[in-house]
C-alpha cells in the first residue's frame, strides 16, 4: 500500500509540474536554441564540437509584455519560418517601415 501511495502521489506531482511548465512556455517565456551563424558574434552555434547542440547558446525569449511592445532597429526577435511552422529563426531588426537601407554589395538603396 505504501509504494502505491508514494507513485501515487509521485505521478500527480509530475504532472502538475509538467501542466504548469507547459503553460510558463506557452503564455510566459520559453528557451530556445541558436543554430547556424547569422546571429555570430552576439550569439553563437557550435556543430563542430564532440558535444553539439550541447554548446549552443541559448535564448531565453520573453511573451509577457509582447502586446505592448514597441520594436525599434537593433531588437532581437524570434518568429516562425513561414515554410516550415515548426521551425523558429532569430534575427535582429535592421530597419522599421519608413526607414532607408543600403542593399548589401550594392549601390541601391529600398525604402522599407
Amino acid at each position: 500500500m505504501g509504494n502505491a501511495s508514494f507513485l501515487w502521489n509521485a505521478m500527480t506531482k509530475s504532472i502538475t509540474g509538467g501542466l504548469i511548465a507547459l503553460t510558463i512556455s506557452d503564455r510566459y517565456a520559453s528557451i530556445v536554441s541558436v543554430h547556424g551563424l547569422s546571429m555570430y558574434p552576439t550569439f553563437n552555434s557550435s556543430t563542430n564540437t564532440f558535444l553539439g547542440s550541447l554548446s549552443d547558446d541559448y535564448v531565453l525569449v520573453e511573451k509577457f509584455c509582447l502586446a505592448n511592445y514597441k520594436f525599434t532597429d537593433g531588437d532581437v526577435i524570434v518568429f516562425r519560418s513561414p515554410n516550415n511552422h515548426k521551425e523558429k529563426h532569430i534575427k535582429r531588426i535592421i530597419a522599421m517601415p519608413g526607414d532607408w537601407i543600403k542593399v548589401p554589395h550594392s549601390y541601391d538603396m529600398l525604402k522599407i
